[in-house]
């Protein structure tokens, strides 16, 4: 039987989605790295750095010098996902993002990256058979993606599992606050002062984010 998909949020509204975290480096670009490839790494992470203050083309650009350093790095891929995504091109980002996968399938960055990717594209299916692949579940940030995969397929009950979790793991994410808000507003057996007050951690954390505001 074919699982009913809910959208939850719209992909074409990026920011909701971005988990943009200055951290993009994996565990096989910390050791071994030759200075070609060091010096890419340092060029991703001032791609990211350029991202975060809102310079998107001085941030793809630098995301190009390090691949064009470092092809073979999982870490200036990441970087270009994360850059692309933002931009709305989702399909190369996505690509992007497996293939930091590849060079690097124990990074948690490029998992949340491509995991994130999917869901936006409604690719349930793909995103729900990559995250149970990926060693590392302990991270608050791949408890959240389990969590929206299950909202998306419309079982909410089991997602506030692992919202909880998520949080447990990360108080300060947001987007799990968020995520748990939504999981009580769709299970009818939620409070609602329970559902109004991860909505509103959502929005102490992320002031600027206006998802949160909808539901309060």
């Amino acid at each position: 039987e074919k699982p009913v998909v809910v959208t939850l949020i719209s992909p074409d509204e990026t920011a909701q989605w971005l988990l943009t975290t200055p951290e993009i480096v994996g565990p096989a670009d910390r050791e071994g790295v030759d200075e070609r490839g060091k010096e890419a790494l340092l060029i991703a992470r001032q791609a990211i750095d350029k991202l975060l203050e809102n310079h998107l083309e001085e941030a793809l650009q630098l995301a190009e010098e390090a691949l064009r350093l470092a092809p073979n790095r999982a870490t200036p891929h990441v970087a270009m996902a994360t850059i692309l995504q933002v931009k709305g091109e989702f399909t190369e980002a996505l690509s992007h993002a497996r293939e930091g996968q590849k060079l690097d399938s124990r990074s948690i960055p490029a998992q949340l990256r491509a995991t994130e990717l999917l869901l936006g594209l409604d690719r349930i299916v793909e995103a729900e058979e990559g995250v149970p692949l990926f060693q590392g579940e302990e991270d608050g940030r791949i408890q959240m993606q389990r969590g929206f995969i299950l909202l998306l397929r419309s079982q909410p009950e089991e997602a506030i599992a692992y919202f909880t979790s998520a949080i447990e793991a990360e108080p300060s994410l947001a987007k799990a606050y968020l995520g748990l808000g939504l999981a009580r507003y769709r299970d009818n057996s939620a409070e609602k002062p329970a559902m109004l007050d991860a909505f509103e951690k959502a929005s102490l954390l992320e002031p600027l984010a206006a998802y949160p505001h909808n539901y309060l």
